[in-house]
């Protein structure tokens, strides 16, 4: 038996690609060597040298393009190298298995965007990858993924399976102790999607003249720091960082007070669930498909997307009077991750495809 994972893009910042590698790595260590297909231009992979990696050429000049002549190109070899059981990271055709590490599209795009032929592709490779008579199982992240898919596609439900995030072992040991004063952390390489700007608009409107040691906001992802609203921000009274993207990000969440985190769409959002691990309180918009954590953990707030730029400000003005109130819910977050399973799921995946080909 061959097992195929399919990911278009490696680089070490990515939820989905972290979840590609604990896939492929508890395959690894249940004796079991996976065949890696990925796009030519790719960071590398950190797995064992005699992991095969094969890496497509994509020819066409399009983001879009790229991702239909991987659909078919990587599809085409695995037929010639007899892999059998394949998951797919991305939305492309022949699947077993598809981790939903994305939107519905369908879902969300409007009607005049279909005739764009970026939007006709990306449509067109996802109606591949949900078919309605098809045989293809899902691991989904949250239970909005599961509704928004099987009503676009008419996918039965029994197809689905909502895991638990996987979160890395290394952040099994977290504590809720603080230092005094107010960071505010943010954690994440699409900044516009996942709120950004929304954080540092938030930041430059409230008053920080009462707070006795200058507040700050820490920047960690990869991407242009919209330099105006830094500014902003340092004009009303807060120190900004941006430090890039970090492999490892404890040393960020264990000097933090509360992570913030505006998306603006959001399927998963892993690093809510590692800000919780590490005693950080969170502050999440409710269209994060693991916000429903930070809800069932105490642990924050869960603020409605469509009411964010009213309600943040808001909910930031309190916290800066009355900083204490972080304590508990970061003890609250701490608790609730050290109940819940978050360490398994990558290997209950892996154990899914060691049993071989659907029928």
């Amino acid at each position: 038996m061959k097992i195929g994972l399919f990911l278009h893009r490696y680089f070490p910042f990515g939820g989905q690609q972290r979840d590609f590698l604990g896939v492929a790595q508890a395959l690894i260590d249940c004796g079991h060597v996976p065949e890696i297909f990925v796009m030519e231009k790719t960071d590398p992979i950190p797995l064992p040298s005699d992991v095969p990696v094969h890496r497509i050429r994509c020819n066409a000049w399009t983001n879009a393009g790229q991702a239909k002549d991987f659909s078919q190109k990587a599809s085409s070899l695995a037929d010639r190298l007899g892999v059998n059981v394949r998951l797919g990271f991305v939305k492309m055709q022949g699947l077993d298995y598809y981790f939903c590490a994305d939107p519905c599209l369908k879902a969300k795009v409007s009607s005049w965007k279909v005739l764009l032929p970026r939007y006709h592709t990306y449509l067109q490779l996802e109606a591949s990858t949900f078919q309605r008579d098809g045989t293809t199982r899902y691991f989904a992240l949250a239970d909005e993924q599961v509704e928004a898919y099987a009503k676009c596609y008419g996918i039965d439900r029994q197809r689905f399976e909502v895991l638990l995030p996987n979160l890395h072992p290394s952040l099994q040991n977290g504590s809720s102790e603080r230092n005094p004063g107010i960071r505010v952390l943010f954690v994440g390489s699409d900044f516009q999607r996942k709120g950004l700007d929304r954080l540092l608009t938030t930041c430059a409107s409230v008053d920080v003249r009462q707070c006795d040691i200058q507040p700050e906001i820490i920047i960690v992802g990869r991407g242009e720091v919209p330099p105006e609203l830094c500014q902003r921000c340092e004009k009303a009274g807060w120190k900004v960082c941006a430090v890039g993207p970090q492999l490892d990000v404890r040393p960020f969440y264990a000097t933090s007070s509360i992570l913030i985190h505006p998306a603006r769409s959001e399927p998963g959002g892993l690093v809510l669930l590692e800000a919780m691990s590490q005693g950080l309180p969170v502050i999440a918009t409710d269209v994060c498909g693991y916000a429903r954590f930070v809800r069932e953990g105490s642990a924050g707030w869960v603020l409605a997307e469509t009411s964010i730029e009213e309600s943040l400000p808001k909910v930031l003005q309190e916290i800066l009077l009355s900083p204490t109130m972080l304590v508990q819910k970061g003890t609250n977050a701490l608790s609730y991750v050290h109940v819940k399973d978050f360490f398994s799921s990558h290997r209950h995946i892996a154990k899914t495809l060691l049993q071989g080909p659907l029928a």
